[in-house]
């Protein structure tokens, strides 16, 4: 049994997935599965964050926070678009997928915004 836990809508690899169609799947959402519905889906295990950790809080924080992999179909540019609007210094910490990012200017953000990048390795904030 694998996980998916990448992009499954990039058709040139679907004829790759095809050729283990039978060998059982994890998803990380029910929505993941809609490229590739023929996959032999076991199951969905979504993310471990407890749905209580973060809570709404309607007052202006110190920052903002991005938390995920560093990819275009992430959209880091939105959120540092943000940023840069409200003038609120932005964290970004995450895995970064280097192959993606060299490939596409979305990973890419302005530079006249506040950035403090934070990668994670082995679980650990490096920042």
């Amino acid at each position: 049994m694998t996980t998916m836990h990448g992009r499954l809508d990039i058709e040139e690899l679907h004829e790759v997935y095809r050729g283990f169609a039978s060998h059982p799947v994890v998803s990380i959402s029910d929505a993941q599965r809609g490229p590739m519905p023929w996959m032999n889906w076991a199951t969905t295990i979504y993310h471990g964050v407890p749905a209580d950790l973060l809570k709404f809080n309607p007052n202006k924080g110190k920052y903002l926070a991005f938390l995920g992999r560093i990819s275009p179909e992430k959209r880091p540019d939105h959120a540092i678009e943000v940023a840069r609007r409200t003038g609120i210094p932005l964290k970004i910490a995450g895995k970064v997928d280097v192959v993606a990012a060299l490939r596409s200017s979305s990973c890419v953000g302005p530079r006249s915004v506040s950035l403090r990048y934070g990668a994670v390795s082995g679980g650990a904030e490096t920042a």
